[in-house]
C-alpha cells in the first residue's frame, strides 16, 4: 500500500506541505500511484516522511482541492479517477533560432508566460549539435520524454531534419514551421499579399516589385523559402489586377548570416533604384531586410509614398523606427504562441488537428 508514497524528501528552502503536495502531485501525473489506490493514513505518511500530521494533512488537503484525490468518510483517502491533466511541456529551439532570433524570443516569452499563469511547467531544450545530427532527436529531450517529465513539445524553431525526428516522439507536438504536418502553425502569406497589393492598388500602383532574402522561387533553404509563398505572390497579383518584371523581384543570392541581412536590404533597393524603368510599389519582407532599405531610401533621398508606395513587414512586438508613410504588414508573435499551445492542449484532450495558418494584418506608419 506504501508504493510510490515513499522517499519524499523535505528541504528547508520550501513550506514541507507545499514540496509533499508537488511530489504527490507529480507521481500521480507520472502514473507511478493509480486511480483507485488507497493512501495510508495521515499518522502513516507523517512518520514515513518524518513530518508532522498537520504537514501531511495540509498537502492531502490542497490535492483534494485540485481534483487529484478524494476522501470517503470512513473509508480513507483515494487517488481519483481522472483524466490526466496538462502539467508540463517543453520548448525545443532547434538550430533555426539564429535564422530569426528576435521573433522566436518575443515567442518563446509569451509560451512561458501563458503556460506558466496556466500552471504548466516549462522545461526548455536548446540546439547546439552540428547539423549532421538534427536527424535524431536531442538526448536530453528525448530523456526528459521518456522519463515522462514533460508531456508535450513545442518547437517555434527548428530545420528540415529537426521536424522529422521531432515528429517521431510520443506525445503530442506542435512547431512552428513550414512542414506540411497537422501539428503545423504557420504565416498565411496569400493574406500577406492579398492584403498588400490591395492597399498598394488603393495608392493608386499598377506595378509592384519585392525584396525578399527568398534565393530562389524554388529554394527550400529556409523556413521562409517556398514555393508556396511564390505561389501565393503570383496568385495575388494577378487577383489584384497588378504587374511585375522579373528585374523588379530581388532575392538574395548568397546565404548570409543574420547580422548580414540588412545589407541585403541595402544592396537590393540601391540595385532597384538604378533600374531605368522602376514599380509603383514595393513589398519588402520579411522584416530583417527593412532597415537596410530604409537606409538605402534615406541616402538616396527617396520619401515614400512619394515616388514609390510600400508595404513593410514586421513582427508586432518588434519594433522598427521607419521616418515614412508606409503600410506595416504585421505577423503577431503573440497570436503564434496561443496556436501553439492550443495544438498540444487539442492533442491532450484526444481531439483532432490540423494545421493553422496565421494572418498578417496591417497598419499604418505616418512617419516621424
Amino acid at each position: 500500500m506504501t508504493k510510490g508514497f515513499n522517499n519524499v524528501q523535505i528541504k528547508r528552502h520550501e513550506a514541507a506541505h507545499r514540496q509533499i503536495a508537488r511530489a504527490i502531485r507529480e507521481r500521480l501525473q507520472r502514473g507511478e500511484i493509480k486511480p483507485g489506490v488507497r493512501l495510508p493514513s495521515t499518522e502513516e505518511l507523517a512518520k514515513m516522511w518524518n513530518s508532522s500530521y498537520f504537514t501531511v494533512h495540509t498537502a492531502l488537503k490542497a490535492l483534494v482541492k485540485e481534483g487529484l484525490l478524494e476522501r470517503l468518510h470512513g473509508s480513507g483517502t483515494y487517488v481519483r479517477e481522472q483524466r490526466a491533466t496538462f502539467a508540463s511541456a517543453g520548448i525545443y529551439l532547434g538550430g533555426a533560432v539564429k535564422d530569426h532570433a528576435a521573433f522566436i524570443r518575443h515567442v518563446c516569452e509569451f509560451l512561458e508566460e501563458k503556460l506558466t499563469r496556466d500552471h504548466v511547467a516549462v522545461h526548455t531544450f536548446v540546439e547546439s549539435r552540428p547539423r549532421s545530427e538534427y536527424g535524431k532527436v536531442l538526448p536530453a529531450l528525448q530523456r526528459a520524454v521518456d522519463l515522462r517529465e514533460i508531456q508535450a513539445v513545442i518547437s517555434p524553431a527548428n530545420h528540415g531534419p529537426q521536424v522529422t525526428a521531432l515528429n517521431r516522439l510520443p506525445v503530442p507536438l506542435a512547431m512552428l514551421t513550414t512542414a506540411k504536418l497537422p501539428c503545423r502553425v504557420g504565416y498565411d502569406t496569400q493574406s500577406l499579399f492579398r492584403g498588400a497589393f490591395s492597399r498598394l492598388r488603393a495608392h493608386g500602383c499598377r506595378t509592384v516589385g519585392m525584396i525578399t532574402h527568398i534565393r530562389s522561387k524554388t529554394d527550400p533553404h529556409s523556413g521562409w523559402e517556398t514555393a508556396e509563398l511564390w505561389e501565393d505572390f503570383e496568385q495575388e497579383l494577378t487577383t489584384a489586377g497588378l504587374t511585375t518584371r522579373d528585374e523588379w523581384l530581388l532575392m538574395n543570392r548568397k546565404r548570409n548570416s543574420l547580422s548580414a541581412v540588412p545589407r541585403v536590404g541595402y544592396e537590393a533597393f540601391m540595385e532597384l533604384w538604378r533600374r531605368p524603368e522602376k514599380p509603383d510599389g514595393l513589398v519588402v519582407f520579411p522584416d530583417g531586410l527593412v532597415p537596410g532599405v530604409i537606409l538605402a531610401m534615406l541616402q538616396l533621398g527617396v520619401r515614400p509614398p512619394d515616388g514609390i508606395n510600400c508595404v513593410f513587414h514586421r513582427n508586432k512586438h518588434f519594433d522598427i523606427l521607419c521616418p515614412f508613410h508606409i503600410t506595416w504588414a504585421l505577423s503577431d508573435e503573440e497570436k503564434a504562441a496561443d496556436s501553439l499551445i492550443e495544438m498540444v492542449q487539442m492533442q491532450f484532450r484526444g481531439d483532432k488537428i490540423s494545421e493553422v495558418k496565421l494572418p498578417y494584418t496591417f497598419a499604418e506608419n505616418k512617419g516621424v
